[in-house]
C-alpha cells in the first residue's frame, strides 16, 4: 500500500466532510428498524394475529366461534410480548448509538435520579416522623392524664382506709372533693364511692357499676354518649369493702390543653365493615366526626412549615356493654410545634433556640443542592467535550481508513482529550514513517531472501558417496540466514574433508563470514582436487585441448592441504579481510578411506567426540580460534579408526539451549542420546538429535543456529 506524504491540513468543515457520521448513523438506524420489520418474529405476529382476527369475527357476529380461538388469542399475546420486548431493546441499542445519549443515561442513572430519590426520601420520611411523633407526643399526653385519675382514685381509697374507723357520711363528700380540686384545680374530674353491695355511698347521682367492671380498671370509655377517663378501684376497709371510681371528662376544653402544644385534634367515630376476600383483617371508615378542639391551627412559620395529617387509633370500653370500641384521632400539626417539644432541651425558658438545628439541616441542604447544581453543569460540559473529541476521533479514523493520512484533528483544549487528539496527529505521522520504514524492509527482506537462497547453495545438497564412510550433516538457523558452518570435500574418490564450523555473531554480518570461510575452504581443497583430477586424465592417455596445460597442471599435481595447514592459510587470510572482532571456531577433518586415518585440526570449536567400542574421547588437538591472531600456530591430530566408529560434531546451539527450569541440553545428555541410538543410519542419528533439542528447548524462537554432523566407518 503507497501511503500519502504526511501534511498540516486543517480539518475540514462539516458541510464538506465526505465521512460525516451524521450521514452513516441514519442509514444505521434504517438498517436496524429494516432488520426488525423483515425479522421471523415480525412475520409470525402478523400471521397469528390475522389468524386470531379472522377467528374472532363469528363471535362478535354472534355466532359460535371454533374451540381453539382463544388458544389462538392467547399465543397472539405471548407474541406480541416478546415482539415488544424486542422492539423495546432495538430502541433502546438505537438511542444508545450515539456516546452523548449513552453519558447523559450514565449521568442520570449516577447522579440525577439517585439525588431525586434521596429528596423523596427524606420528604417522606419527615412527614412519617414528624406525623408519628405528633402521635407519640398525643399518647404522652392522655397517658399523663390516665396517670393522674389513677392517682386521685388511689389518693381518695388511701384516704378512706386511713380515717375509715371515726369516718362519717358528712366526710365522704369532703374527701372526696378535697382529692379532686387538689389533682384537677380546673375542675372535670368526678370520684365516688360504693359499698360491697354497689350502693352508692357518695352521691345519688353517681353511675352504676357494670358487671363487667374488674377491680384495677383504667382506660378511656363512653357513658351517656359522653368520653371519660376512668379509674376503677377495690379495697377492704374495716371488714367491709369499698369500691372507688373516678372519672374525668373528656370535652374540648381538655382537647384544647392538650392541642395547645400539638395542633388541632379531632375524634372520629368509625365505620367497621365487613373483610374483603382474599384480605386479612377488618376494614374501617369514618362516619363522622364526633370530638374535636376548638383551638385553630397556628400559621405556619415559613414555606417548610407545611401542616401534617396524621392519626392514630384510641381503645374506648363502652360503659354499659364493656364492648371494645375504636375512635380514630386525626391529628393536623406543623413541624414548627413539633421542633418546639423536640428541641425543647436546646431552648431556655426565655429564649426559643429550637431554630438552631433546622437551620443547620437548611445549610447543608442548600449547599448540596448547589454542589448538585454545578456537577450538572459540569457533567453536560463534560460530556460535550468527551462527545465532541470521540466525534473527531471517528472522523479521524474513517480519514485514515480511506487512505488520508494528511488528515490532522484540531486541537482547542489543554487536558487529556486534547493530548489523544494530539497524540492521534502523532500516530498519522508514525504511520507515514513506518510505511516506508515498511517499504524499506520489505527491500531488505527481498534482498535477504536472495542471501538465504544464496547461503543454501553453499551448504552441501544430499551425502557424498565415499567408500568407507557414512556421513550426514544439517544445519538450523536461528534466523533468516545463519552463522553456522558445514560442509563436505569429496577430494578423490578416496579421501573426504568436512568442516563444522561457528562464526561470531548473528544475522548478515556471520552469513556473510560464513560464506567467506565456506568459500576459502572450497578453494583450498579444490586447487589440489583439479591437479590430481588433470594428472589422472594425462596418464590415461586423455589430455585436455591444449597438452601443455594438461602437463603443466600435471606437473604441479600434490597431496590434499593437511588440516593444520588449511587451518594456518585460513587464518592469515581471514585476519587480513576482517575486522579484529570477527573470528570462527572451526574443526576440520580429512578422513582416508583406503588407510581409516583421520587427519584433523580443532580450531577453538566444541571438540567433536569419537565414539568407539572401547568408549569415547574427544578431538580437541588444534589450536585458537581462526581470524583472531596472524601468528596463530595450529597442531595437527590423528586418529585409526575401526568399522563402526562414529564421530558426532556439533555447534553450541545443541548442548546450549534451556527447558522451562533453566536446565541445559548439556554434553552429557546428548551423548547418551547418540549412544542409545549409535547403530541406526547417521540421518536417523541426526533427526533423533534435533528432535530432541527442539523439544527440550520452551522458547518460542530458536536462540542460537543449531548444526549436527555425524559421521559413520563402514
Amino acid at each position: 500500500m503507497k501511503a500519502m506524504p504526511p501534511s498540516p491540513v486543517s480539518p475540514q468543515p462539516p458541510a464538506t466532510r465526505p465521512l460525516e457520521t451524521r450521514r452513516w448513523a441514519p442509514r444505521l438506524q434504517q438498517k436496524l428498524i429494516a432488520g426488525w420489520l423483515n425479522s421471523r418474529l415480525s412475520r409470525v405476529l402478523i400471521v397469528v394475529g390475522a389468524l386470531a382476527l379472522v377467528l374472532s369475527v363469528p363471535g362478535w357476529l354472534g355466532a359460535p366461534i371454533a374451540f381453539w380461538a382463544p388458544f389462538c388469542r392467547f399465543i397472539f399475546y405471548v407474541v406480541l410480548f416478546v415482539w415488544l420486548l424486542r422492539l423495546a431493546g432495538r430502541l433502546i441499542a438505537r438511542a444508545m448509538w450515539s456516546l452523548r445519549n449513552r453519558l447523559l443515561v450514565a449521568y442520570a442513572l449516577l447522579a440525577l435520579i439517585p439525588v431525586v430519590l434521596i429528596v423523596a426520601m427524606v420528604a417522606i420520611a419527615g412527614y412519617l416522623f414528624y406525623g408519628q411523633y405528633s402521635a407519640y407526643l398525643l399518647n404522652q399526653d392522655l397517658r399523663a392524664k390516665f396517670e393522674q385519675v389513677s392517682d386521685t382514685n388511689a389518693a381518695i381509697a388511701a384516704a378512706f382506709a386511713y380515717r375509715a374507723p371515726s369516718l362519717a357520711d358528712r366526710n365522704v363528700n369532703q374527701i372526696i372533693a378535697h382529692y379532686d380540686r387538689l389533682n384537677f384545680p380546673q375542675g372535670g374530674v368526678d370520684s365516688y364511692v360504693y359499698r360491697s353491695d354497689g350502693a352508692v355511698e357518695s352521691a345519688a347521682t353517681a353511675p352504676s357499676l357494670p358487671a363487667w367492671l374488674k377491680p384495677g380498671f383504667s382506660g378511656f370509655i363512653t357513658l351517656n354518649g359522653r368520653f371519660y377517663l376512668a379509674a376503677y378501684r377495690v379495697e377492704d376497709i374495716t371488714r367491709a369493702r369499698r369500691r372507688f371510681l373516678t372519672l374525668y371528662t373528656v370535652d374540648s376544653g381538655m382537647l384544647d390543653q392538650i392541642a395547645a402544644r400539638l395542633g388541632e385534634l379531632h375524634f372520629n367515630v368509625l365505620r367497621q365493615g365487613a373483610s374483603q376476600p382474599g384480605s386479612s383483617g377488618t376494614s374501617f371508615a369514618v362516619e363522622s366526626q364526633e370530638l374535636s378542639s376548638t383551638k385553630p391551627l397556628p400559621p405556619a412559620a415559613n414555606r417548610l412549615d407545611i401542616k401534617i395529617l396524621f392519626w392514630t387509633l384510641v381503645p374506648i370500653t363502652n360503659w354499659k356493654s364493656g364492648a371494645q370500641e375504636t375512635r380514630l384521632v386525626s391529628i393536623a400539626t406543623r413541624p414548627s410545634i413539633l421542633n418546639q417539644r423536640l428541641f425543647s432541651s436546646l431552648a431556655p425558658e426565655t429564649e426559643d433556640q429550637t431554630r438552631i438545628p433546622l437551620l443547620l439541616l437548611g445549610i447543608v441542604g442548600i449547599l448540596f443542592l448547589i454542589l448538585e447544581f454545578i456537577a450538572l453543569v459540569a457533567g453536560a460540559r463534560l460530556t460535550r467535550s468527551i462527545t465532541s473529541a470521540v466525534h473527531a476521533l471517528y472522523v479521524g479514523t474513517q480519514h485514515i481508513h480511506a487512505g488520508d493520512f494528511g488528515h490532522r484533528i484540531a486541537i482547542r483544549s489543554r487536558d487529556q482529550l486534547a493530548d489523544l487528539a494530539a497524540s492521534f496527529n502523532e500516530m498519522t505521522d508514525s504511520i507515514t514513517k513506518l510505511l516506508a520504514e515498511q517499504r524499506q524492509k520489505e527491500k531488505l527482506e527481498g534482498e535477504i531472501s536472495i542471501a538465504q537462497e544464496v547461503q543454501a547453495q553453499l551448504f552441501p545438497h544430499g551425502n557424498p558417496r565415499v567408500a568407507g564412510l557414512e556421513i550426514s550433516g544439517r544445519c538450523l538457523p536461528a534466523r533468516s540466514v545463519s552463522g553456522d558452518y558445514f560442509d563436505y570435500f569429496d577430494l578423490d574418490g578416496r579421501r573426504i574433508g568436512f568442516a563444522l564450523g561457528d562464526v561470531s555473531g548473528k544475522g548478515i554480518s556471520a552469513a556473510l563470514l560464513m560464506a567467506t570461510v565456506a568459500s576459502a575452504m572450497r578453494a583450498y581443497q579444490g586447487t589440489a582436487a583439479r591437479a590430481r583430477a588433470v594428472a589422472v586424465g594425462v596418464a590415461a592417455g586423455r589430455p585436455d585441448a591444449d597438452g601443455s596445460e594438461s602437463l603443466a597442471a600435471a606437473a604441479d599435481m600434490r597431496e590434499p592441504l593437511a588440516p593444520a595447514v588449511l587451518m594456518q592459510r585460513l587464518n592469515a587470510q581471514l585476519c587480513r579481510s576482517t575486522t579484529p572482532e570477527k573470528y570462527v571456531t572451526l574443526f576440520y577433518g580429512l578422513f582416508d578411506s583406503q588407510r581409516r586415518v583421520l587427519e584433523y585440526c580443532n580450531a577453538g570449536h566444541l571438540p567433536p567426540v569419537l565414539f568407539t567400542e572401547q568408549g569415547r574421547r574427544r578431538l580437541e588437538a588444534g589450536g585458537m580460534v581462526v581470524g583472531l591472531f596472524e601468528e596463530a600456530t595450529f597442531e595437527q591430530g590423528r586418529e585409526t579408526l575401526e568399522p563402526g566408529d562414529l564421530l558426532v560434531a556439533w555447534s553450541d546451539g545443541i548442548t546450549e539451549p534451556e527447558n522451562e527450569y533453566g536446565v541445559e541440553f548439556g554434553e552429557e545428555r546428548l551423548f547418551q542420546l547418540v549412544e542409545a541410538h549409535r547403530h541406526r543410519p547417521v540421518e536417523e542419528i541426526r533427526d533423533v538429535v534435533l528432535a530432541a533439542v527442539r523439544e527440550w528447548s520452551t522458547e518460542r524462537e530458536q536462540p542460537d543456529d543449531i548444526t549436527l554432523l555425524v559421521a559413520r566407518v563402514q
